[in-house]
């Protein structure tokens, strides 16, 4: 039996812009510390303004999918199971070809990767359990 959460549309707006908020101030911890943990602090990616720029387009980016698979998709809890964690690994890619050194980005390496990695992590851990609690996948 799948249980159904009713919110009213503004708890909901307020859930994932406080969940959004939780991941954007996370993300610019994780730029902050990154350099006393050997990031480089000239790193392009750790600029404030380019984080706030991708975790608002990362967080709307999921929760328009989110949306649009629930909505549209019979079996949401089995699309979303699958793509959830597919999206993750390809949004994680550039991340591991900066941390390989593959991606040639100006001072970038592997402790820069790994921020940029976590910073992916903080976006799904805080957006999955509330879109999950106010859009439930069938």
């Amino acid at each position: 039996m799948t249980v159904v959460a009713r919110t009213r549309p503004l708890t909901g707006v307020a859930l994932v812009a406080g969940a959004t908020a939780l991941t954007l101030a996370l993300n610019l911890l994780i730029a902050l510390v990154a350099p006393a943990l050997g990031a480089d602090p000239r790193f392009e990616a750790f600029a404030p303004g380019g984080i706030v720029t991708l975790t608002l387009v990362g967080a709307a980016a999921s929760v328009l999918g989110w949306t649009l698979v629930v909505r549209f998709v019979r079996r949401s809890r089995q699309a979303l199971t699958v793509l959830v964690p597919v999206l993750f690994v390809l949004t994680a890619i550039p991340d591991v070809l900066v941390m390989t050194g593959t991606l040639p980005l100006a001072h970038g390496g592997p402790a820069e990767g790994f921020a940029l990695l976590l910073m992916h992590v903080t976006l799904v851990g805080a957006l999955v359990p509330v879109l999950a609690r106010l859009m439930p996948p069938r």
